[in-house]
């Protein structure tokens, strides 16, 4: 458990900054929950969590959580965003999806890829949903889309800004 510690100057200002922020860490992966902290939380937390390779998208991917510094700071490979379609908050906002694109972040919705799965083994790990699959290989920072074409039924896509085959994500 990141965030709420005793330090924490914000109790009870806004109880979504209260909320708790956990970081699970498995066999070298690394997944962020950020439950609905959002840029307050956040700001109190840079600089003491560093890379991850998941994150869930703090407070539905409304406009006060997710901020530029944040991502940057943890450059997370995916991030999978909890909302409901046609949410009465009008989330995820436009504001947070163009963040994430920014950052070239694989966006997982659960208003339109469903239940989301993510699968760590000793290769990687392998994010699932509704008619979609990416696995992402430990040594790079690569999608591997098993089934899509590719040699041996896999589908090489770089991240934003890479080619074919080559990882952009430093070691």
């Amino acid at each position: 458990v990141l965030h709420p510690d005793s330090t924490w100057p914000g109790w009870q200002e806004d109880l979504n900054e209260d909320s708790m922020v956990l970081l699970l860490e498995y066999r070298g992966f690394r997944a962020l929950f950020a439950g609905d902290a959002g840029l307050p939380a956040e700001a109190w937390l840079r600089g003491r969590v560093g890379r991850v390779d998941l994150l869930k998208v703090g407070h539905h991917g409304s406009r006060s959580a997710s901020g530029a510094p944040w991502l940057a700071e943890l450059a997370p490979k995916v991030a999978v965003m909890s909302l409901g379609t046609g949410n009465r908050y009008g989330h995820p906002h436009r504001e947070v999806l163009e963040r994430l694109h920014a950052a070239g972040v694989s966006l997982w919705r659960t208003d339109q890829d469903g239940s989301v799965r993510v699968v760590v083994d000793s290769a990687g790990f392998v994010v699932e949903g509704k008619g979609r699959v990416e696995r992402w290989r430990r040594s790079e920072g690569d999608a591997v889309i098993p089934g899509a074409g590719g040699t041996e039924g896999e589908s090489v896509i770089p991240r934003a800004g890479g080619t074919e085959g080559e990882s952009v994500i430093p070691s």
